[in-house]
């Protein structure tokens, strides 16, 4: 349903106007902010007992301007992972619960599902590791929000998410 929707994930068009300090202050702080953690507590909460969300904190200033720079022109529109936040789901089938929920709890304009990935079960990315990834619109600012389970969870602070980022390094570098 979300593909056929053909979204695309960007923050409200007014934000690429903004150089990257204004642009973060008005997307991760604030009522803004607070709108999302409050839908993606609410969220947690509607689920029940096995799940819970956990807010990251906002994706530093320096890697956030490496990214849009080399990845989208320093179009900071499509920078889309500022704000972040994991659902942890009490196992893979759990994991299908929460991304179902998702897809129902963001069908409107103030909170919107623009895009669903599964890295879960179509196959694992690097090191093994495996989520399923969500970008939601709050109120015109794009969310990640990565559905997990503790397991993966383990495999990504172990080592899944270092040969992710060293990939990364590699790729930007050349």
């Amino acid at each position: 349903q979300v593909a056929r929707q053909k979204l695309v994930p960007t923050q409200l068009a007014a934000y690429g106007a903004y150089g990257f300090g204004q642009f973060s202050r008005l997307t991760t702080k604030g009522r803004v902010r607070e709108y999302g953690e409050s839908r993606l507590q609410e969220l947690a909460r509607q689920l029940g007992a096995e799940f819970a969300v956990e807010v990251a904190a906002p994706k530093a200033e320096g890697r956030s301007v490496i990214k849009a720079q080399i990845k989208y022109g320093g179009d900071l529109r499509y920078l889309c992972d500022v704000n972040r936040a994991t659902l942890v789901c009490r196992d893979a089938s759990a994991l299908v619960k929460a991304a179902s929920k998702v897809a129902e709890s963001f069908a409107t304009e103030e909170a919107l599902l623009v895009e669903l990935e599964d890295h879960y079960f179509s196959g694992s990315m690097s090191a093994g590791y495996r989520h399923v990834q969500a970008l939601v619109r709050f109120c015109g600012v794009v969310w990640e929000l990565q559905l997990n389970t503790p397991s993966m969870l383990a495999a990504k602070h172990a080592a899944g998410h270092k040969a992710y980022k060293t990939t990364r390094f590699v790729r930007e570098m050349v």
